[in-house]
C-alpha cells in the first residue's frame, strides 16, 4: 500500500493537491504503525477536543453560548445536533431496558383504573415505548415553534431553534441517564426533577442566545418552555388515548366474531 505518491483522494477518488480532499474533507491517509496506532486511540477516547466532548461539556457548562456559536455558523467543533439527540434517547432506552425500567410506566401511574384494566393495556405501553424516539422529535419541534412565537421578532427561525430543541432536549436524557443508574427515575422526586429541569434549562438558554439578553427575555422564554411542554404532554396523552381507542376497538371486534361463531371470546390476563 503505497500512500505518499497518491494524486487522487481514495476516498471520493477527486484529484489531490492539498494534505486534506478539498471535495471529503479526508486526511491524505498513512500507513498505520504503532505510534499512528496509539494516537488514534488516545484520539478516539480522551480527545478533548473532539466534538461530541466539546459539545457536551458546552451543554452541561455554557449551553447559550454554544448554542448560539451553532447557530451564528462555528458547527465543525461540534457534533451533529440530530445525531447528538437520536444517540441519547436510544441509550436511555436501551439502559432502561437493562434495567427493567419501563419509561412509558411512569406516564401511567395517574390514569384511571378503567384504562389501566383495559385488556391491551400492556401493548399500548409497548408501541408508546417502541415510538419514544419519533415521538421527541416531534414533540422538539412544537416546542421550536412555541419559542419562535413567543419570540417572533427575533432573527433566528423556527428550524433554528428546532436545532437548538434538539440539542437541549438530547441533553436532558444524562439526567434521566443518572436517575436511572441511581435507581430514582420512576419516583415522585425523581419525576419532579425531571419536570423541573425540562422546563428552567431550555427557558434560560432560549432567553441568553439572543444578545444583548434581556429581563424579559426569561420570562418569554419560561412561558414558552413552560407551555412547550404542556403541549407535548397533550400530545402524548392524546396518541396514548388514541392507540388505547383502536386496539380496544379492534379486541372489541375480534371477540364479538367469536362469540358470532360459539367460540369463546379471548381474554388476555394482565
Amino acid at each position: 500500500m503505497e500512500f505518499e505518491n497518491q494524486t487522487q483522494c481514495l476516498n471520493c477518488g477527486k484529484t489531490l493537491n492539498t494534505a486534506y480532499c478539498g471535495h471529503c474533507g479526508q486526511q491524505k491517509p498513512q500507513r498505520i504503525t504503532f505510534k499512528s496506532l496509539l494516537l488514534l486511540i488516545q484520539r478516539g477516547t480522551i480527545e478533548f477536543k473532539s466534538p461530541l466532548l466539546k459539545t457536551i461539556l458546552g451543554l452541561t457548562i455554557r449551553p447559550a453560548e454554544l448554542c448560539r456559536e451553532y447557530l451564528d455558523g462555528r458547527r465543525i467543533n461540534f457534533f451533529n445536533p440530530a445525531r447528538y439527540a437520536f444517540w441519547l434517547v436510544t441509550f436511555t432506552m436501551i439502559f432502561a431496558a437493562f434495567l427493567k425500567v419501563n419509561m412509558i410506566d411512569v406516564g401511567f401511574e395517574n390514569y384511571d383504573t378503567d384504562v389501566q384494566n383495559l385488556q391491551n393495556f400492556d401493548r399500548v405501553k409497548t408501541m408508546l415505548q417502541s415510538g419514544l424516539v419519533y415521538f421527541f422529535f416531534i414533540s422538539a419541534f412544537m416546542m421550536a415553534m412555541v419559542a419562535k412565537l413567543f419570540f417572533w421578532k427575533e432573527k433566528y427561525n423556527v428550524f433554528e431553534l428546532y436545532v437548538v430543541s434538539l440539542l437541549l432536549s438530547g441533553h436532558l436524557y444524562f439526567l434521566s441517564i443518572l436517575l436511572l443508574a441511581i435507581g430514582q427515575y420512576s419516583n415522585i422526586y425523581g419525576q419532579s426533577v425531571i419536570l423541573i429541569a425540562s422546563i428552567l434549562y431550555p427557558a434560560i438558554v432560549i432567553a441568553r442566545i439572543y444578545s444583548p439578553t434581556k429581563p424579559l427575555n426569561y420570562i418569554k422564554s419560561l412561558l414558552a418552555a413552560g407551555l412547550g411542554f404542556v403541549i407535548a404532554t397533550i400530545m402524548f396523552a392524546f396518541i396514548a388515548a388514541v392507540i388505547t381507542g383502536y386496539l380496544g376497538s379492534d379486541d372489541t371486534k375480534v371477540n364479538a366474531a367469536s362469540s358470532e361463531k360459539g367460540a369463546p371470546a379471548i381474554h388476555q390476563d394482565m
